[in-house]
């Protein structure tokens, strides 16, 4: 099977990352989130059916000049709405019906499910995932139930779990060195910027605004001794997501999830 572009370049990016940071230090009390996703199609959904779409295909069906395989149901308006609900780091009470992800069929239904636009936002995971997960500090968080479906089956239940970043105010400013890189694959790019608090971390993103290229890297987000982050969360950052080595242990069980050891996160 041929690879698509975008995991190609996926891979090359953390390939870089990997190599730019491996004489780093590895955390001795946090690992990275790695969601495993499937080995023949990489991401698990195949598709999003919005509320009412599938009605509005079988009116579609029988009629000759339409082919309705090739009709694009997932429009980026439609994930708008949602990108709008999770901007910065909001964490809503309710969202609107998310309608259903259709897995591909050679993808297995596993506890953490990869490959859905929401997943720029946050995890969609199995009921049992959500138990253990909820039994831990997540800090400010949510969960939205989803539905999922595998060869035209309802599987599940399944989440959605939005988490707020729980490691600006915890980040020891004095010891990590922030750069600006223009774009995910140009490290050679990357630009020193002297952040010394999360206000002025929050000041120059209020200044560049949706910008598609320039993001706030870190060669290593050290946290104060201090501080307690949540048990998960997505560093504000890197914007990988971490795990307590406890939480990754009672994981252990689950399916479609790993935890690799990290030198991007680390307390002092």
């Amino acid at each position: 099977m041929t690879k698509h572009p975008f995991d190609v370049a996926a891979r090359q990016w953390i390939a870089e990352e990997k190599n730019y940071f491996s004489e780093l230090p590895q955390s001795t009390s946090l690992l990275r989130v790695q969601l495993d996703g499937s080995k023949r199609t990489y991401g698990q959904v195949k598709d999003w059916r919005q509320p009412g779409m599938d009605k509005i295909i079988e009116q579609f069906k029988g009629r000759r000049l339409v082919d309705v395989s090739k009709i694009n149901f997932s429009g980026v308006n439609g994930q708008k709405i949602y990108h709008d609900l999770f901007k910065y780091y909001d964490v809503p009470d309710t969202i609107p019906d998310l309608g259903y992800f259709e897995l591909y069929p050679s993808a297995k239904p596993t506890d953490f499910i990869m490959g859905s636009f929401l997943g720029s936002y946050g995890h969609i995971v199995s009921k049992r995932a959500k138990e253990i997960l909820a039994s831990f500090n997540l800090g400010v968080y949510m969960f939205y139930q989803v539905a999922i479906r595998h060869k035209g089956v309802d599987q599940g239940p399944y989440y959605f779990l939005r988490t707020k970043p729980t490691d600006l105010g915890a980040i020891d400013y004095s010891r990590t060195s922030f750069f600006i890189q223009d774009g995910y694959l140009a490290p050679d790019s990357r630009t020193p910027a002297g952040f010394d608090s999360m206000e002025a971390i929050l000041a120059w993103r209020d200044a560049h605004p949706g910008h598609p290229r320039l993001h706030i890297r870190a060669m290593c987000e050290y946290l104060r001794q201090d501080a307690q982050p949540a048990d998960f969360f997505r560093a504000a950052i890197d914007t990988s997501y971490y795990v307590s080595r406890q939480l990754a242990m009672a994981l252990e069980q689950c399916t479609g999830v790993s935890f690799q050891i990290t030198n991007g996160v680390d307390r002092c």
